[in-house]
């Protein structure tokens, strides 16, 4: 699930990349309008990045952790827990401001709920990951849960 869902987030990104402004005007999430096509921007928002840093950022997350969280969870509970999380994420925005007509997109709200998941779950692991500071990169481990300061941040 977490290979396919980060397949089929890259493939709609990398699509929609070739005229953003129109796929996000249609299909980002718009607080004020937030029941358009029915709510299913709550939901679309998710498969739309602005730029590669952005859909690399969250994909590489998405990879780092969601392949762990679903092997705990199995593929229903773990799709359950990536739905959630987005709803709970496009409500967050919305509830934010609640009469912004600026879009919202990205997959960080499901991310979030996977990550802030498994720094609960596993607080005692310890993640690594390249980081680039200063056009220096570097290879830096963490304890989990200080993924939580980083999911509830995305």
């Amino acid at each position: 699930m977490t290979w396919s869902l980060s397949a089929i987030i890259a493939i709609i990104s990398i699509s929609a990349a070739f005229d953003i402004e129109n796929a996000v005007n249609r299909f980002g999430l718009i607080p004020a309008e937030a029941w358009r096509y029915g709510g299913a921007t709550l939901l679309t928002e998710f498969f739309l990045h602005g730029g590669i840093m952005h859909l690399i950022g969250n994909l590489y997350f998405l990879l780092l952790i969601g392949d762990n969280v679903e092997d705990y969870l199995g593929r229903w509970r773990f799709a359950g827990l990536i739905l959630l999380s987005t709803l709970v994420g496009s409500f967050a925005h919305i509830l934010s401001d609640p009469h912004s007509a600026i879009p919202c997109i990205g997959a960080s709200g499901g991310i979030s709920g996977v990550i802030v998941f498994y720094a609960l779950e596993f607080p005692r692991a310890r993640l690594g990951f390249f980081v680039m500071v200063r056009f220096s990169i570097g290879w830096i481990q963490i304890p989990a849960w200080t993924a939580l300061i980083h999911g509830l941040h995305l």
